[in-house]
């Protein structure tokens, strides 16, 4: 493993501790940082790697964030630490759920997302190796 793979992990678990210790704490917008981030990685690791392939991707993760933002979604962190045993709890199905969570999309902003994506997926694949 080289030292940017093992910094990587170490951010995400990072990350992944303090989205499950302040749960409900976080402020809506920074799960928005998040987002950037992990595709500013995607775009900074995939020049430092040689992977060019990942950067349309993390283009369309920053792009499609930003989109998200702007139309005024908020963020929440999708942590399930109690298990999922309450039959209130929505993601009671997946006790294991650590992550974020984008809510209140405007339509038009799903479809500018999705057509990022699916841009983002076409030109990574028509790169070459």
């Amino acid at each position: 493993m080289e030292v940017g793979e093992i910094l990587f992990m170490v951010l995400v678990v990072a990350v992944a501790i303090l989205v499950a210790a302040l749960n409900k704490k976080l402020p809506y917008w920074l799960g928005f940082i998040f987002m950037l981030v992990a595709s500013a990685v995607a775009i900074i690791g995939g020049a430092a790697t040689g992977n060019y392939k990942a950067i349309p991707l993390g283009v369309a993760g920053v792009l499609g964030t930003i989109v998200a933002w702007v139309s005024g979604a908020t963020s929440e962190p999708a942590t399930n630490a109690s298990g999922g045993d309450d039959d209130n709890d929505r993601r009671r199905d997946d006790p294991d759920t650590l992550g974020g969570m984008a809510r209140r999309i405007r339509w038009y902003a799903w479809l500018i997302i999705a057509v990022l994506f699916v841009a983002g997926v076409a030109v990574g694949f028509a790169l070459p190796r």
